[in-house]
């Protein structure tokens, strides 16, 4: 690090490190496995892999996330990250193995076996340990796994309904109503008299569908298309948004204005509990770069879904939020064009309930 102790210390890197007490999250270390990590310092913390215990930064993390199929990214490596480890269950007893040495197969009837049941059927005469075969035809009936069958759940929307629920129906989980064909026929033709967004028929739920759902209800029922064009169903990749492969350089000379080129923004996302916090930045820096900061300030990580960044304006009485344009010519763009104000609130949409098409698209 610098003698000033805000440059970061890569080689040929020269990117300002903030100072971790003004700081949402400290900046750490990241002890990444991968020798070509670009994020050795970081304000999230790294993660093991369970099946190659390589420790891999958020970056790295979602690198190897991306690869078909996923793959840890250390050089030489490439064990897969969704890796299950197969668990044998005793015939005899019904304990669980995890170990593949204490799993023993008979060579008779091909039970798997622990080693305490072993011994206890040893001690039984009711088998020959050394050749692993059950004595006297009395073999162990070989537990059948339970194949899981599709369980038919019956339709919550009403009390009287007696339809079979479609299966992975809301596709977000939106909420926990099962809901069969004829009721979502129902919900459909209302939501076309009345002009309401894709909802729960559910009396007390009435939660609005996501856009993965609604784009589900739109193969379901192509004969409704002119319905579903109301809706902007685009599922937006954000790829664009999780790389820090460029930063906007910033001369810090003595001429420099800060008081001028500074500017501060309230953002605030969706969840649970809904996050908010306050954006400083530079109004000549790029689009992109502001996204980043924005994301930053809300903790998102890279892999977390995001359906659209919006802008509203609290002194407007107007409820129409200003969409921001997500392409890469945009992001190159100066910040200066999304005409921000101290007014100005800027909405990060991770929730994805769908919306209806909107012409305000800003930074194209």
């Amino acid at each position: 690090m610098s003698s000033d102790g805000m440059t970061c210390p890569a080689a040929n890197c020269y990117s300002q490190i903030r100072n971790a007490l003004s700081d949402s999250l400290p900046i750490i270390i990241n002890y990444c496995d991968n020798m070509m990590c670009p994020k050795k310092l970081s304000q999230f913390e790294s993660t093991r892999l369970t099946a190659c215990q390589h420790e891999l930064c958020t970056t790295c993390l979602e690198e190897s996330l991306q690869r078909q199929p996923p793959a840890c990214i250390v050089e030489n490596c490439n064990r897969s990250i969704i890796e299950v480890e197969e668990a044998y269950f005793c015939d005899n007893c019904g304990k669980q193995m995890s170990d593949s040495k204490g799993n023993i197969i008979t060579n008779c009837c091909k039970c798997h076996l622990c080693e305490q049941c072993i011994e206890n059927r040893v001690k039984m005469n009711l088998l020959n340990k050394e050749t692993m075969i059950c004595t006297g035809g009395k073999c162990l009936s070989k537990k059948k796994k339970i194949e899981s069958e599709e369980v038919q759940v019956k339709c919550k929307v009403k009390d009287n309904c007696k339809g079979i629920a479609l299966n992975g129906f809301p596709s977000n989980s939106e909420c926990n109503h099962d809901i069969c064909i004829e009721c979502l026929t129902d919900m459909i033709s209302d939501c076309e008299t009345t002009g309401v967004l894709p909802m729960c028929p559910e009396p007390t739920c009435h939660q609005y569908y996501t856009v993965e759902s609604v784009n589900a209800l739109r193969a379901l029922f192509p004969q409704k298309a002119e319905f579903f064009q109301r809706f902007d169903l685009n599922e937006r990749k954000t790829e664009l948004f999780c790389k820090d492969d460029s930063i906007t350089f910033v001369d810090l000379s003595s001429e420099f204005d800060f008081a001028s080129r500074r500017m501060t923004v309230r953002v605030v996302g969706d969840g649970e509990e809904e996050i908010e916090g306050i954006l400083i930045y530079d109004k000549q820096g790029t689009i992109g770069d502001f996204i980043r900061e924005v994301r930053r300030v809300l903790r998102i990580l890279p892999y977390e879904k995001i359906y659209g960044y919006f802008i509203r304006n609290e002194d407007e009485t107007k409820d129409e939020n200003r969409e921001i344009a997500a392409d890469a010519e945009s992001m190159t763009k100066c910040v200066s064009e999304l005409h921000l104000t101290s007014t100005s609130v800027v909405h990060v949409d991770t929730a994805g309930i769908v919306q209806r098409k909107s012409s305000t698209n800003i930074s194209k």
